[in-house]
């Protein structure tokens, strides 16, 4: 499997990881996902010295990892950085953005969630 294909696949179960908790209303969901989170980021290449790495593909790998560790409850600042890492690399990810933004209202740092969301909306309404 190359990298791309990687990445589908970890994207794929990110989304199923996603439905799955906006409709599973358990006060423990973080116990129950949490093993799914980590089969996700097993998927998730990050060896970049591999031939075939591009900065997009470094950014949507980096992105991938910050959402699915951004699906827990608390703040992580593996997810904050590995988001950061992602707009920094391509700064048209919306969804980065918009994950970045989760971060930062989870560290209840709103200024900076705010300017995540605008910049997000900016990109959508162009």
């Amino acid at each position: 499997m190359d990298i791309k294909e990687k990445l589908q696949s970890a994207e794929k179960k990110l989304q199923e990881l996603v439905e799955y908790k906006q409709s599973n209303f358990s006060p423990n969901i973080d116990q129950i996902i949490k093993p799914k989170v980590q089969e996700i980021l097993q998927l998730i290449p990050s060896d970049f010295s591999v031939p075939g790495w591009t900065a997009s593909l470094k950014a949507k790998s980096f992105y991938l990892r910050g959402a699915t560790i951004d699906c827990l409850s608390e703040y992580s600042k593996e997810a904050d950085e590995s988001l950061s890492k992602a707009v920094k690399l391509d700064p048209s990810l919306i969804d980065a953005w918009n994950c970045l933004g989760n971060c930062f209202c989870k560290k209840n740092d709103l200024k900076s969630a705010l300017n995540c969301y605008e910049t997000a909306q900016k990109m959508v309404n162009c």
